[in-house]
């Protein structure tokens, strides 16, 4: 059965009132919620949908994915909000007696402090613990999409994407490959998704940020799905690239492997290309991925074409150095296509799909088209 609890801030100016059914209270240490409370970061577990905020209410966006909220008056912390879904997580201290609650958890529990600690038996999950606990919450709806598109695309002769989501383009690109774009009701302002695929079907399917920052990677080749951690030592922002022509990064990925570490820069080397009639920025970049133990997994150097219309990276060519044999890739784009024109949504490629069939079948099979030729 549950009740109703209400509290107030330092200066009674912001009241608050919820639900609770099982009260709980769950602690973090984590860099950002430290420096909000100078301490721990303490709320309680309430009905979701019964948080009711009433005053001078004011909020920040803490990152991408979450707000942190205050008194106007006297600076109270107020909650801890997560952006894509509007919930909101009240700060502890607002109830008297935190509202009863036990501490059941602490989350980032290794970056607590040397100074204090908190008693009792409560759960205690790690950085790695954390994230992982958080990205299995994030990333649910990630995984239905990525299952439906693969149904999809393997079914049917034009791509389909989930419910709820809204296709705005489609990229034919050399080397067999086709991509399409589309962005979903619920995600976060600025979230794109595009999934790309060769004569085989869907083979890779990605999620991205306003900024361009990489947030989750599906690899169906291989099973294998990549997801952003944050936050970024450096995030990749478009914003900085477009407006000075340099923009460097630095993050973390989540993989089967463990955690990887992703740096590189991109350039702007030329502006004002037009392909296919579409106006679009050609970038160099170098990127280095390595693993937990610092081995390179991945190296890559080349150029990327960027629209600035669509605040995406759409495709280029390049040199991958490791890990293995070093080979060159082209995946620039040819033709930009959108909704009511032929082709859109089309899931089958159109560019150099006879030479990709010809490597394979010939005895001395014929080398892909040189970087840049146009076809």
């Amino acid at each position: 059965m549950s009740e109703t609890i209400q509290g107030q801030c330092l200066c009674g100016a912001v009241t608050v009132e919820a639900q609770i059914d099982d009260a709980k209270l769950r602690a973090c240490h984590c860099d950002m919620c430290r420096r909000h409370t100078s301490g721990a970061f303490f709320s309680i577990k309430t009905v979701p949908g019964t948080e009711k905020v009433a005053g001078p209410a004011k909020s920040f966006q803490s990152s991408e994915w979450a707000e942190r909220g205050f008194c106007g008056t006297c600076g109270s912390t107020l909650w801890y909000g997560t952006l894509q879904d509007g919930a909101r997580h009240l700060a502890a201290g607002l109830f008297d007696d935190a509202g009863g609650a036990p501490l059941v958890i602490e989350f980032f529990a290794d970056r607590c402090p040397q100074g204090y600690a908190l008693a009792g038996k409560q759960k205690k999950l790690s950085t790695e613990e954390t994230i992982a606990m958080f990205a299995g919450v994030v990333m649910r709806r990630a995984i239905t999409v990525f299952s439906l598109c693969v149904a999809g695309a393997a079914q049917a002769d034009l791509f389909e994407p989930p419910k709820g989501c809204t296709a705005y383009m489609t990229v034919q690109s050399r080397s067999c490959i086709v991509k399409h774009h589309w962005t979903c009701e619920g995600d976060a302002p600025g979230e794109k998704w595009h999934g790309e695929l060769n004569q085989d079907g869907l083979v890779f399917m990605g999620q991205v940020d306003y900024e361009a920052q990489w947030l989750d990677n599906f690899y169906l080749g291989n099973n294998k799905r990549e997801t952003f951690v944050p936050p970024a030592a450096d995030p990749q922002s478009l914003t900085q690239l477009i407006a000075t022509g340099t923009d460097t990064y630095d993050f973390l990925l989540q993989t089967p492997e463990g955690q990887h570490r992703v740096r590189g820069q991109d350039s702007i080397i030329e502006r004002g290309v037009t392909i296919d009639g579409e106006e679009l920025l050609r970038t160099e970049y170098q990127i280095v991925i390595t693993d937990a133990q610092g081995a390179i997994t991945y190296a890559s150097t080349g150029s990327e074409f960027v629209s600035e219309t669509h605040r995406r990276f759409v495709g280029g060519y390049g040199d991958v150095t490791e890990p293995g044999t070093p080979f060159t890739f082209n995946q620039r784009p040819v033709e930009f296509i959108y909704p009511g024109e032929s082709g859109f949504l089309d899931n089958k490629p159109k560019y150099d799909c006879d030479v990709i069939n010809a490597r394979f079948s010939d005895p001395e099979p014929t080398p892909l088209p040189t970087i840049g030729e146009q076809p």
